[in-house]
């Protein structure tokens, strides 16, 4: 039980965040070699295209992260509720099965970013390098990342759809979600703490029972899954649920938001 979907999810969440802090460093390490050349190039369309790629990886495990997070925190409320019925919850392929679900939900959003944005050849620019001091001018194709013509369709209307979902389940439902949760963890420890006493107050209680909850209790407590799922939801709650309240707001009324 303690080998678990639990285990399987925080190894989740790592890879998750893995995955969106390597492109700074990627980019900085690219930064790095670039200056220690003494002409430095326009990007070319294979690193463009990678950007356009992980720039849509880097949305999909943000989001993915607070899913497996709200998992977490649902199995972690579930043991508690049912300790007698925590075979399937706690299962490592039931941690697998959610990684996965919350993956594809996750890259369906995801995906709708990617259809929103192109790479467009703005064409062959003159480039002026400089080797052993002799000035070089050279002709490079100039790549960039802007809108698709699906995200300008309508007065940007495929735009505005996007900000609404991801604001709506990237920013907004795991703020709310994560203290409901939290409030039931909390609600089910006192739930046992009350069990525990009354059986330990009882000397003819069946003592299995009583070594079972008393187990719990002590796991409850200092379980670092549930110090996990309060720590997420501070930080839910302090740093994603103003961001998406600004990106539902922007998604309709824009010009009142870049007025502000």
């Amino acid at each position: 039980m303690r080998t678990s979907s639990t285990n399987i999810i925080l190894l989740g969440i790592a890879i998750s965040n893995l995955a969106y802090m390597a492109y700074p460093i990627i980019d900085w390490m690219k930064k790095a070699y670039d200056n220690t050349k003494e002409c430095i190039l326009p990007d070319s369309y294979a690193y463009v295209f990678f950007e356009w790629i992980y720039f849509s990886l880097q949305d999909d495990v943000r989001r993915c992260d607070a899913f497996l997070g709200l998992a977490m925190a649902s199995i972690r409320t579930f043991v508690l509720k049912f300790p007698m019925r925590t075979r399937t919850a706690t299962s490592s392929s039931f941690g697998w099965n959610s990684c996965l679900i919350a993956f594809l939900f996750s890259s369906i959003i995801s995906f709708a970013l990617f259809l929103g944005t192109q790479i467009a050849h703005v064409g062959y620019i003159e480039w002026e390098c400089y080797e052993e001091s002799n000035p070089n001018k050279t002709s490079f194709e100039l790549y960039i990342m802007v809108p698709s013509t699906l995200s300008e369709w309508n007065g940007f209307l495929y735009s505005k759809i996007y900000l609404v979902m991801n604001a709506v389940f990237s920013k907004i439902l795991p703020p709310i979600l994560f203290p409901i949760l939290t409030i039931l963890l909390i609600v089910e420890i006192r739930k046992i703490t009350e069990t525990r006493n009354r059986m330990f107050s009882n000397s003819n209680q069946n003592k299995y029972l009583t070594f079972i909850f008393s187990s719990s209790l002590q796991y409850s407590r200092h379980s670092a899954t549930t110090k996990f799922v309060i720590f997420n939801t501070i930080a839910y709650v302090i740093s994603s649920f103003p961001a998406g309240v600004f990106y539902l707001t922007y998604s309709f009324f824009p010009l009142w938001c870049l007025d502000v």
